[in-house]
């Protein structure tokens, strides 16, 4: 008789893997499954349009007479989501669920190394991979050459996937602050209008990957962060003073757990953000004033969706913040600093990449507040305030 033939080791880990990475995605699109229902109902027509947007931006970041400013909007909002596509399903891919029964299994470190290359590559799928494809499809050398900017972002796109999966704490300097910095430089010199486009885009592509590493490099983890704040939090408040710094430790516990959620809010944010700017760039204008009310009051919504976390944060602890020598007031005050913060950096990337209208500074941060304001009281119907303020704003600026 003769004897099954067995499965590989190599591929009995990687099934396993697989299989985890399946299971702990279909917990994960549970949890985002409020979320997804809200981008649903706002974002219904768009959608399809957002997610081949990024893919369509490969064309402008290739093209050659691209202007630097423009490319810094499309290369910082690829970047984006493609970070943000392999963070939000990190313990997925890592297997982190199950971390404790895969150490226990006998396999070597090269296998786990090995699965974890390919369910990240799975999970990236067509934007993590899109870029480096396309430089491979580079016939010549001489167009190598003259293409190398492109070259380093596929490159950049791949360092970004591997930094999401090795770093637990956000590229805050990389993807947040240098793009702003480097947009505002740009545009308050004329030094460098010399450089020709292609040597601007090489030069800024090697910035951008060498303070990324450098990010990399001198982050810590927040592991031993979390350890501290779990010994900080007076389990037995009694008369124990809460001050901010303790609260903000407590809060930040549960925004790590509901990390998906957020993440889930800043890919949606970067997908509309890409769309306005290839919308932009194929028109050869900026969108006028009814189209930016529009996508700011998608932007306010998507921002001030954040409430839900914490009116869902004041539900599950209740008692235990009610115990807490904090008043209900200061403790609002925490929390929607950090929406505010947010609104705050969507105003800069309106006016700065986006070239919105100063309109944009009093219709975004009115709407956000509206809409806080609706979820608190009112987080079936949150929609309704803010929609009527922007239709009256639409309506009034087709009446002027």
């Amino acid at each position: 008789m003769l004897s099954q033939r067995k499965t590989p080791l190599k591929m009995q880990y990687i099934q396993l893997r697989y299989q985890c990475y399946q299971q702990q995605l279909r917990v994960m699109l549970t949890a985002l499954r409020q979320f997804f229902y809200f981008l649903m109902m706002a974002l219904y027509l768009a959608l399809p349009a957002l997610f081949l947007s990024a893919l369509i931006s490969l064309s402008v970041i290739a093209a050659k007479d691209t202007e630097i400013i423009t490319r810094i909007g499309y290369q910082w909002g690829y970047f984006l989501l493609v970070y943000l596509l392999i963070r939000i399903q990190r313990n997925a891919i890592l297997g982190h669920q199950y971390r404790y029964y895969l150490k226990s299994l006998n396999y070597s470190a090269k296998f786990n190394k090995t699965a974890t290359l390919l369910l990240t590559l799975l999970a990236g799928n067509a934007p993590l991979l899109a870029p480096s494809l396309l430089a491979l499809l580079i016939p010549n050398t001489a167009t190598l050459i003259n293409q190398f900017y492109f070259v380093l972002f596929a490159f950049n796109v791949l360092v970004i996937a591997f930094i999401a999966i090795k770093q637990t704490s956000l590229l805050w300097s990389s993807l947040l602050l240098f793009p702003l910095l480097i947009v505002i430089f740009l545009q308050t010199t004329t030094q460098l209008n010399h450089i020709t486009l292609t040597s601007m885009a090489t030069l800024l592509n090697l910035l951008w990957l060498v303070i990324m590493l450098m990010e990399h490099y001198f982050s810590t983890t927040l592991t031993h962060h979390y350890a501290r704040i779990k010994k900080w939090l007076p389990l037995n408040s009694g008369n124990i003073e809460f001050t901010g710094k303790h609260y903000w430790q407590f809060r930040l516990i549960d925004i790590k757990q509901q990390a998906a959620a957020n993440i889930a809010r800043l890919g949606a944010l970067t997908l509309i953000a890409m769309l306005v700017i290839l919308f932009q760039h194929e028109m050869k204008t900026p969108a006028n004033i009814p189209i930016q009310l529009i996508i700011s009051y998608f932007f306010s919504l998507i921002v001030a969706s954040y409430h839900f976390d914490n009116e869902r944060f004041y539900k599950k602890y209740r008692y235990y913040l009610a115990s807490i020598l904090m008043t209900t007031k200061k403790r609002y005050f925490y929390d929607t600093l950090a929406i505010v913060l947010i609104t705050l950096f969507m105003l800069m990337v309106s006016i700065l990449l986006l070239n919105f209208n100063w309109l944009t500074l009093f219709t975004l941060p009115i709407t956000t507040l509206l809409t806080v304001v609706a979820i608190h009281y009112f987080p079936r119907n949150f929609f309704i305030a803010p929609s009527i303020f922007n239709l009256g704003l639409l309506v009034t600026y087709f009446i002027v």
